[in-house]
């Protein structure tokens, strides 16, 4: 009875190691994979508010030259580590205030004295709304055009997140990133769009002086 006793203690103790070398993986990759959601959830959170406050400034722009500069600026204020948080860019995407005046029309992108050529690292030109019709004024007499927007102005942000732990299995990786050129880098994006609340005034503009 007492060898029995021994033996089965043996049975258990060594059945209790081989679970430990089994579950010591399986928490290592659980743990690693939990790091690299949380840091992913935390930068798609960073990018959103950054986007947000990104494009509300921009809104309260009257040129797209001063609106560009207002969002790179604060998009500076939401500073990155550049490790985790390698690299991010707004783009002022849409700039559309509705104003057709042949007199007094909004300075187009990059012919102010504000002209700082930073929209983003190709330096895009933002658009007008393309499904707004340019020969027309909205009549806000007419019901089938009340319900067409007014002036605004869409941001993208662009976040760059490093991948903190690159989970392998037998030389497969198992989460990778969706940057082709490096698999430790995932990107995300966010778009928001605001509405201006300082259409252009060349009375009350302050820098908005175009150029020929």
């Amino acid at each position: 009875m007492h060898l029995f006793k021994r033996y089965i203690q043996r049975r258990s103790t060594g059945a209790s190691v081989l679970e430990l070398m089994i579950g010591i993986p399986v928490l290592i990759a659980i743990a690693a994979l939990s790091l690299d959601l949380s840091v992913l959830l935390i930068g798609a959170d960073f990018c959103d508010r950054t986007c947000k406050d990104c494009a509300r400034a921009a809104g309260q722009m009257s040129t797209p030259d001063e609106a560009v500069n207002a969002m790179n600026a604060t998009a500076t204020a939401h500073s990155i580590d550049g490790f985790l948080l390698k690299k991010m860019y707004p783009e002022l995407l849409v700039y559309e205030d509705y104003n057709d005046s042949t007199n007094t029309p909004t300075p187009k992108y990059g012919s102010t004295s504000d002209f700082t050529g930073k929209n983003g690292p190709r330096n895009i030109t933002p658009i007008r709304d393309t499904t707004y019709k340019k020969d027309s004024k909205i009549d806000l007499g007419d019901p089938n055009q009340t319900s067409s927007p007014g002036p605004y102005v869409t941001v993208c942000n662009t976040l760059i997140i490093r991948i903190p732990v690159i989970i392998t299995f037998f030389g497969a990786k198992l989460f990778v990133g969706n940057v082709q050129t490096d698999p430790d880098l995932f990107k995300i994006q966010s778009t928001y769009t605001f509405p201006i609340t300082n259409t252009y005034s060349p009375d009350t503009n302050l820098s908005g002086k175009t150029t020929e």
